[in-house]
Formats: structure tokens, C-alpha cells, sequence
């Protein structure tokens, strides 16, 4: 500091804060995580929601998150959901993404982590955020299904946002009927 006349400390501490002050991932108690929360796309700021970031994250071989940070939706923004058309109500689940899917199924296991028995995964939708509504994001967990198969940690980020339709209690709207997916 003595190099630098106070009112120079001024200018550049509190941008240095608000550098440090930026909400951070927390990791699973493993610490074994592969890619990073990626930047919030428009229409999401970040906030703070303990419990839900712990409802996201999940030990290894459980699915769920890695990493995560909590978001807010402050403009109407996109999710996709690759479901399973013989449990429709399996739409109104907690796994989503911002990008739409591919054609490759088993890629998309890979890279999210969904176990065989967990979903058909034959039905994909899009629906809005509500706005106000919270959700998490960041790279997935591993998973490890009941044939023996184990998914690892993915650096591609997921979606978890806390739709309970038993209770009525939905973060999505406007969702798009389904269409047959993978396209073939």
C-alpha cells in the first residue's frame, strides 16, 4: 500500500471485494469434481438457498450435482427435459437443461448421469422458468446403476430445480406436450 496514494486503495479495493464476494460452487464431500459451474445465462442472478444447494448436490454414485450454485429467475428463460413417456408425470421432474438435447441417447446418459432403470428417456420438452423461481446448477455427480454400470462425474452442467407436482408446487410453465426423442 505504500506505493499507492489512498485515494488509488479507494478505487481499487472495492472492486477487489466484489471479486471475492462472488457466490462460489461448493463441492461434495469427495472433493472429486470434473468441470465448474458455468456462467448464469441472462435472466439469472445469484443467490444464496443452503438447503436447496444441498437438496442439488449428491454424494458420489448418486447422481445429482457435484458442484452447484443457486439462481434466480428474474426473466423468462428455457429448460429441457428428457423424460419417460410411460410415467408422465415424470415431465414435472427436478432434472433439467438449458440446452436442448441431442440424438445420441447414450451420450446423454453419459454425460448426465442417468441411470438405465432410473428412465426410458424417450420423450423430450420445453418449458419457462417461472419467474421468481430458485434452481441450482453445475456439473453432474456419478452414478452408479444397479446392473453394475457406474457413470463418472461430468463436467456437463444440469439443471435442478424443485417441481413437487404432488404438491402443486411447479417452477415450470408453458411446457411443450413431448416429442418422441431421439429422433432417428
Amino acid at each position: 500500500m505504500a506505493n499507492y496514494p489512498s485515494h488509488r486503495w479507494r478505487l481499487i479495493l472495492p472492486l477487489l471485494l466484489s471479486a471475492c464476494s462472488a457466490v462460489q460452487p461448493t463441492t461434495d464431500t469427495s472433493g472429486i469434481c470434473i468441470g465448474n459451474v458455468l456462467p448464469a445465462p441472462a435472466g439469472l442472478i445469484a443467490a444464496s438457498d443452503p438447503l436447496l444447494l444441498q437438496n442439488a448436490l449428491g454424494a458420489p454414485g448418486t447422481g445429482k450435482l457435484c458442484l452447484g450454485q443457486v439462481l434466480i429467475v428474474t426473466e423468462h428463460i428455457l429448460v429441457y427435459r428428457v423424460w419417460d413417456q410411460t410415467r408422465p408425470e415424470s415431465l414435472y421432474g427436478s432434472w433439467w437443461s438449458f440446452n436442448k438435447p441431442g440424438n445420441n441417447l447414450e451420450q446423454y446418459r453419459i454425460d448426465n448421469a442417468i441411470c438405465p432403470e432410473w428412465s426410458a428417456l424417450d420423450v423430450v420438452s420445453v418449458c419457462q422458468v417461472k419467474i421468481g423461481s430458485k434452481l441450482v446448477t453445475g456439473p453432474g455427480q456419478s452414478a452408479t446403476c444397479s446392473d453394475k454400470l457406474t457413470y463418472p462425474p461430468s463436467p456437463v452442467n444440469q439443471i435442478y430445480l424443485p417441481n413437487n407436482l404432488q404438491q402443486n408446487l411447479l417452477q415450470v410453465e408453458n411446457c411443450s406436450a413431448g416429442a418422441p426423442w431421439p429422433k432417428h
